[in-house]
């Protein structure tokens, strides 16, 4: 929209279209009302037409309750506001609790290490693979009050198959595996790659990853390229 620039919009809200499009129910369990009016709006999409109508419904929401974060005109918004305000970056879906098996369940509440719907990876190489690994390490850790070794219990807090966790990245040097196992409660859960948007000469774009590893640029630049 060369009035209002929407290509964060158009990048962000493609990759989420064609998850939901994979699986219908990845929106439940979110209690934001932008991602459940998306999600309204997704089912009546059969067009390009239809992707702008719903785009749009979407973006005078925001813009009605954030005009400062989500301006009209020829202005750029951050990919990264607009997944926080989608996905409350607040809700934890998933942490390491130390428990001492002395004490009664005697937490120790800085010792948790979390995995919420939204993180800045802060590294300069490497795998968001390891990031993870490092965020969900067991630890050991010491009871504050009989120095007996604590006990790791990862928790799961709303982490199903449909959920979904955002990765921000500011440095180029930081690889993307296709996906990522993390074990909480006995049970393994994969999270899988959907897409990436990124940022290149003054225009956001989006490559959607489906499950044969083929990467489609929305905006069909390129499509089936293998990565």
């Amino acid at each position: 929209d060369p009035v209002n620039f929407s290509c964060a919009y158009d990048a962000l809200f493609t990759i989420l279209y064609a998850a939901w499009r994979n699986d219908n129910l990845i929106f439940h369990g979110c209690n934001s009302s932008y991602m459940v009016a998306l999600g309204r709006q997704m089912v009546k999409i059969n067009d390009a037409e239809g992707f702008v109508k719903a785009r749009d419904v979407v973006r005078v929401l925001l813009h009605r309750n954030h005009p400062s974060i989500f301006p009209y005109g020829p202005s750029y918004i951050a990919v990264s506001d607009l997944w926080d305000i989608l996905m409350p970056s607040k809700e934890v879906c998933m942490r390491n609790i130390y428990v001492c098996p002395n004490c009664q369940g005697h937490l120790v509440p800085h010792a948790e290490e979390w995995l919420a719907t939204s993180h800045v990876v802060e590294q300069h190489s490497g795998s968001i693979g390891q990031w993870l690994s490092n965020k969900l390490l067991r630890r050991s850790h010491i009871c504050e009050n009989c120095e007996t070794q604590m006990v790791m219990h990862r928790e799961s807090k709303g982490l199903g198959p449909a959920s979904m966790v955002g990765f921000v990245l500011y440095n180029g040097g930081i690889f993307a595996e296709h996906t990522w196992s993390i074990e909480a409660g006995g049970t393994l859960m994969e999270l899988v790659l959907k897409g990436v948007v990124f940022w290149h000469e003054s225009h956001f774009t989006s490559v959607i990853v489906n499950s044969a590893h083929q990467a489609w640029f929305h905006d069909g630049i390129k499509t089936k390229e293998q990565c």
